[in-house]
């Protein structure tokens, strides 16, 4: 993680967790992790209040969890981080995004979208919103990139690719994970 995302990630955490009811952003006070596959086995995931509680509910009206595990947070001074990961630890970290598909006969199927990093996809979309843009492929007012450039926008971004994955319920996920 940057020294820029860790700065960013901290001033959100500070606001505390908060989740769609409804329609409207309210505050929880006690975060909940829950567990989910995202095709390598099961790994606890942290609700995360970044600005897809505010796009992403527009687009799809689906909750937001992170991987906790591993070094996905930096721990320490943020400030002595360096400016962005380097090429090869960026090539070899995708960012995976996770939506629960369906849940029936003890199972539950996912989607997961594998994208380049964040740091590599983020301009590379917006390269290609621009690009449709000025090809006349737009809609006027406040949008997110689903609502103007359809569920396969992301697919036009190099290395992306979507991967289904079928879990056996178990007892203890099922009454742990809130509903998508």
């Amino acid at each position: 993680m940057s020294r820029g995302s860790a700065i960013s990630a901290q001033e959100i955490m500070k606001l505390g967790t908060l989740i769609r009811k409804d329609g409207k952003i309210i505050p929880i006070s006690e975060a909940q992790p829950a567990k989910f596959d995202f095709g390598t086995g099961a790994v606890s995931c942290l609700p995360l209040s970044f600005g897809d509680l505010i796009t992403a509910w527009h687009s799809t009206d689906i909750p937001m969890f992170v991987d906790a595990t591993g070094a996905a947070f930096p721990e320490g001074d943020v400030l002595e981080l360096p400016d962005g990961p380097g090429e090869d630890e960026k090539a070899s970290n995708p960012a995976k995004v996770l939506a629960e598909v369906a849940v029936s006969d003890g199972f539950k199927s996912y989607d997961v979208m594998e994208i380049l990093n964040g740091y590599s996809y983020t301009p590379l979309s917006a390269v290609e919103a621009v690009r449709q843009v000025l090809d006349g492929k737009f809609k006027p007012g406040f949008q997110t990139l689903v609502t103007v450039f359809g569920p396969d926008f992301s697919f036009t971004i190099p290395h992306t690719r979507l991967i289904t994955v079928i879990t056996k319920v178990e007892k203890e996920l099922n009454n742990q994970n809130p509903p998508c």
